[in-house]
Parts: structure tokens; C-alpha cells; sequence
């Protein structure tokens, strides 16, 4: 006999609204404020060095204001006017003044919660909520700033209807009510940042230095005085220039996953992280979508690797697309398979795993773009540079080289309920992906592909795909029928 549900929130006499805190309008100015600031400063420098003149600081601190005032009546306009409800099945988000606009989040296709903590929420006892689902680019539910019993009124509402959604898909595994699935120390985020530096970077830089000092017009005397000087300078230059990437990757690493633990707690799993702003994320397992085990070269050769969990969302952060996930920093290679049964307990053990290659012509295929590509910008070099830009072949056998581990790297398995998919030399990842998460099955066929009698699929699930080796045709469409089979 099943337990009766926990009873819905009704509407109180006020039907049930509830306000951001009143706080947030310092919480939410702050900043808005300080990136303000930061386009304005030749003004506030204008405004110091010339505030002597008559009547110039009026006139400055006037046009000051004028770009102040948008942010401060926009903050407290959405302070006033934007207020929610807990409602049945659904979150109600109202807001807007000229243009009244009302949300409705289903509770049962949330994908995931983010609970956003900076220093200023911080010091005043305050949480940002976000919600998102599968429904577009941006974050659907935005509460920027509640106290936290107002919070976890919410989250617990939340925690409801995904428990509700997940009894009607099917039964899920029982778990303890919260098991440690991993904690990063600080060792492991120092090994994440140091081997997370572009050295790149370094050869550029290098190479501007170089040419400050070899620049054009330069008498064979200083020539001779350049060289020596660069090469003592050469040592130390490099010593600094990495020395300043390597702390400064340590640094990213540690501020953005400071702390960082993933529990599984019942059916979800939650990430807290962050130094200067703290993030907690909770996602359900049966909205994961993919799972990717990414091991760079070097941190494979040290023997780690991290781990990326996708849900369906994603939202629109700076200037690109950010998919909704957690990442895992550090995972130790042997401990990678434990980490992902945590979000997928059916997942056989990775090393196990007996994948199939891709077909033999695929090499030759990958090679041969590789070589057309680095033909085509050796041409554009040499139209550009003259002369000078042929030094760009020696691209070619770096670039088929590359092509050619990374095909001798590929696998791939359907096998049951599941479906991998490996990729990549210098860079290898292994994607793993439920069959009952797939919404569609590409199989492309070229015009090479269709000469030769080969193909790829490209499996898709909501949000994200994951692209299987070139196969032979028969194989591919043997694998594809397989996996439209196992979709619910």
C-alpha cells in the first residue's frame, strides 16, 4: 500500500504570494554598481582631475547619475513588483510592471536547483534560488535573493513534486540518505589547476618579447647584443611567464571549486562549491542526460581525470552557452567508475569495457581532412605573409599525426541500457549515455562515407549528443535499430 502524498501548499488569504527579501536591493545593487563603475572610470577620473573647474563636478556628477539611476530603479522596481507562489504541481513567478508576465514551472521537469551564495548574501543571510528545466536558454526561475527559511520552504516544495515524478517513471535504487561521493581537498584542486595551464601562452608571449627585441631595422651590432641578452633573459622570462599561468590556474581552481563535495542524497545528487561565492547544485537522477570522464594527456599520465554530469538545461552566460552541469574536479582514474554509479548505477566498470573500434578507413578519412585543412591555411597564410606564412606546413604532419591517434583512440559500445562512446588522444573523454534518455538517432552518410559503405551515428538526447566512431553500414544500422529498441 502506497503512503499518501504530503499535502500541497495552499493559497493563504493573500493567495499564498511570497516577496524577495527586502535586502536584495542592496544584495542585487552592489555589483550591478561596481561593473557600472568599471565602464565609467575615465569619467570618475575626469570628474577628480577636473572637479576644480566651475561648474564642471555638477556637470559630471549629473551625468553620473544619469547612468546610475537605470540600475537603481531597475533593482528596486524588481524587488517591488516580482513576487512567486507555490501552487499545486507548479512554482508561479510574476513580475514585470508595464508588461505583466507570469511563469508557471511544472515542479515534476525541473531539472536541476542551484543555490548561489555570494559574500554579500552572505553577510546579510541571504540565498539566490535558481531553476532551471529543458525549456529554454536561460535561467527560468531567477528568486535572487530570499532568507533562507524562504528557502528551504521552496526547496522543499521542489523536493516534492520530483519525488512524486520520479515514483511514476519507475522505482530507483535506494541509497543511503546521504552518502559521500566525493571530497576534494585542497592537494587535489592544486594538481586540477597545475595541469590545467595553456603553455600556449607562453610561446606567444615569448614570442612578442622576441620580436621587442629583434625588431625591424635593428644593426647587425645589436643583433649580436639582442641574442645575448635573449638568452639570458630567455630562462628567466619562461620561469616567470609559467610560474604566473601556474598560479594563476591554481588560483581559478581553487576559488571556483574550494571545498567541493558531492553527495548523493535519496535519488539526487548535490555539489556545494566555491570560495568567494558558494554554489550548491541538486540534480535528480532521472534527469541526467550524459556523463563524460575527460582525461587531458598530461592529467591522464598522472592518472586523473574529471567528471562532467549534464542535465537537459542550459542558460545563456556571458558571451556563449553554458550547459546546466556538475562538474567533479579531480577523480583518480581507478575511482572513476564508482564516482559515475553514483548518477548511473548501472554502469559496468570502465575498464572493462570491450569497445569496438572504428572502421580502418576512418584513419585515412581523418587524415586527409587534416591535410586538406592545413594545405588550405598554409595558401591563406602565404596570400596574407608572403613567402614567410609556407612556414605554416609544418602544420601538416603535426596535424595528420594528431588525426590519426585520435581515430586510434575511438571506441564505442551498446550494450543493453547504456551506450559509450570514447574519443580523443590528446584530450580523451568517455561519454556515457542512458538509452532511455535518447531522443532521436542520426546515422550521416557522405560522399566518401557512401563510396566506401560507411556511416556514423550521432545519438541525441535532450540538450546535448554523443557521436559514435565510422562504422560499416550493416553495423551501423544494426546499432542504431538496438538503440531505438531500448527507448522506453
Amino acid at each position: 500500500m502506497s503512503e499518501p502524498d504530503a499535502p500541497e501548499p495552499e493559497p493563504s488569504r493573500d493567495g499564498g504570494w511570497k516577496k524577495l527579501h527586502p535586502l536584495s536591493v542592496g544584495v542585487n545593487l552592489i555589483p550591478r554598481t561596481w561593473i557600472l563603475l568599471r565602464q565609467v572610470w575615465p569619467l570618475m577620473v575626469g570628474w577628480f582631475v577636473l572637479g576644480r573647474v566651475s561648474g564642471q563636478a555638477l556637470v559630471d556628477l549629473g551625468v553620473l547619475a544619469m547612468f546610475l539611476s537605470p540600475a537603481v530603479v531597475g533593482t528596486v522596481l524588481h524587488w517591488a513588483l516580482l513576487r512567486y507562489r507555490m501552487v499545486g504541481h507548479h512554482l508561479e513567478v510574476e513580475t514585470g510592471l508595464l508588461n505583466r508576465q507570469t511563469r508557471l514551472i511544472a515542479v515534476d521537469r525541473v531539472q536541476n536547483v542551484e543555490l548561489v551564495r555570494t559574500v554579500f548574501h552572505r553577510i546579510f543571510g541571504l540565498v539566490e534560488v535558481r531553476i532551471e528545466t529543458a525549456s529554454g536558454k536561460e535561467v527560468e526561475g531567477l528568486l535572487s535573493a530570499l532568507s533562507v527559511e524562504d528557502a528551504d520552504a521552496l526547496l522543499a516544495f521542489l523536493e516534492r513534486g520530483r519525488a512524486q515524478a520520479t515514483r511514476t517513471e519507475g522505482p530507483q535504487e535506494q541509497a543511503p540518505a546521504t552518502q559521500v561521493v566525493v571530497d576534494a581537498s585542497v592537494i587535489d584542486l592544486l594538481w586540477f589547476g597545475a595541469t590545467g595551464t595553456r603553455l600556449a601562452s607562453v610561446a606567444v608571449l615569448l614570442g612578442f618579447v622576441y620580436e621587442g627585441v629583434m625588431g625591424p631595422g635593428t644593426t647587425p651590432d645589436q643583433i649580436g647584443g639582442a641574442r645575448n641578452l635573449s638568452r639570458e633573459l630567455a630562462p628567466v622570462l619562461l620561469v616567470a611567464v609559467v610560474t604566473g599561468a601556474w598560479w594563476l590556474g591554481v588560483g581559478s581552481a581553487i576559488g571556483r571549486f574550494y571545498g567541493y563535495r558531492l553527495t548523493r542524497q535519496g535519488d539526487a545528487l548535490v555539489s556545494e562549491q566555491g570560495l568567494f561565492t558558494r554554489r550548491a547544485a541538486r540534480l535528480g537522477l532521472t534527469k541526467i542526460q550524459t556523463l563524460s570522464f575527460v582525461e587531458p594527456f598530461l592529467r591522464r599520465r598522472l592518472g586523473f581525470g574529471s567528471i562532467a554530469i549534464e542535465t537537459a538545461s542550459a542558460r545563456q552566460e556571458g558571451d556563449g552557452m553554458e550547459r546546466a552541469e556538475t562538474v567533479v574536479p579531480y577523480v583518480e582514474h581507478g575511482d572513476a567508475t564508482r564516482v559515475l554509479r553514483a548518477a548511473l548505477p548501472e554502469l559496468p566498470e570502465l575498464d572493462g569495457l570491450q569497445l569496438l573500434p572504428a572502421h580502418p578507413w576512418a584513419a585515412r578519412r581523418a587524415v586527409a581532412r587534416a591535410v586538406v585543412g592545413g594545405l588550405f591555411t598554409t595558401l591563406l597564410a602565404v596570400a596574407v605573409l608572403g613567402p614567410v606564412g609556407s612556414l605554416t606546413l609544418v602544420i601538416l604532419p603535426i596535424g595528420a599525426i594528431g588525426a590519426w591517434l585520435d581515430v586510434r583512440s575511438q571506441g564505442y559500445l551498446v550494450d543493453g541500457a547504456l551506450a559509450v562512446s570514447r574519443r580523443g588522444y590528446w584530450t580523451r573523454a568517455t561519454m556515457v549515455l542512458p538509452l532511455r534518455k535518447v531522443q532521436s538517432v542520426d546515422l550521416r552518410q557522405g560522399p566518401w562515407l557512401r563510396r566506401r559503405g560507411l556511416a556514423e551515428l550521432v545519438v541525441r538526447v535532450a540538450g546535448s549528443r554523443v557521436a559514435l566512431p565510422v562504422q560499416e553500414l550493416a553495423e551501423a544500422e544494426r546499432t542504431r535499430d538496438e538503440i531505438l529498441r531500448a527507448i522506453p
